[in-house]
Parts: structure tokens; sequence; C-alpha cells
């Protein structure tokens, strides 16, 4: 049986901080899509931790608050997150982000210069 995701996922190199309630700690967002994304740390989280994570927008000095991230799955030195409850505002940035990304890889990192 295959699986679907719900969400288009995209390849992403963003910079993160984290924290769990025991650990906190910095990663690479590897993939991102409306539903969660895989990070790669030297953290190790375990799986079902509750996470607050930020994301480092190349288009923005506001990072993305993405808080009761649930962590998935763990392999090696990479975990995923599971977002739940987004604000409003953090869901249309995120929403706007994943369209640039549809549009292809570099429009994400140019910003709007209308």
């Amino acid at each position: 049986m295959e699986h679907h995701r719900q969400c288009p996922r995209f390849d992403v190199n963003f910079e993160s901080t984290f924290a769990s309630d025991t650990l906190a700690g910095q990663g690479t967002i590897l993939n991102l899509s409306m539903g969660g994304c895989s990070i790669e740390s030297n953290i190790a989280l375990p799986t079902q931790s509750l996470v607050d994570l930020q994301v480092q927008l190349p288009d923005s000095p506001k990072p993305l608050q993405l808080e009761g991230s649930t962590v998935r799955w763990v392999r090696g030195n990479t975990f995923g997150l599971e977002f739940h409850a987004l604000s409003e505002p953090d869901t249309i940035r995120l929403q706007q982000l994943l369209q640039n990304l549809a549009q292809g890889p570099m429009t994400a990192t140019r910003q709007a210069t209308h």
C-alpha cells in the first residue's frame, strides 16, 4: 500500500531552533509542508515530544513560530515534526512560503518589490 501525503512537501534548507520541555537546540529544516517538516540536528528528541519550533525564513527577519508540534519519527540525526494548532498569522505565512516554493526554488528567497 502506498502512503500519500495530504500536503505537498518541499525540499528546503532553513535554519531553525526548537525547544521541548527537556531539550532545546538548533537544526536545519530539510523539507517542509503545511502538515510538518523534517529537521536535521545533533539534538536527539524522543518520539511524541511536544516541540516549539522557530523557522528562520529567507525573506524575513522575524522567524516563523510553530508551537506545539509533535515529534513523529526519529532516524539517526533527523526527526519529523507534525504541526498542530498554528496561529492564523503563522498559518498564512507558511501558506505563502509554500506557494512561493511551488513556483520554483529561487522564488522563496526573493523579496517582493511591489
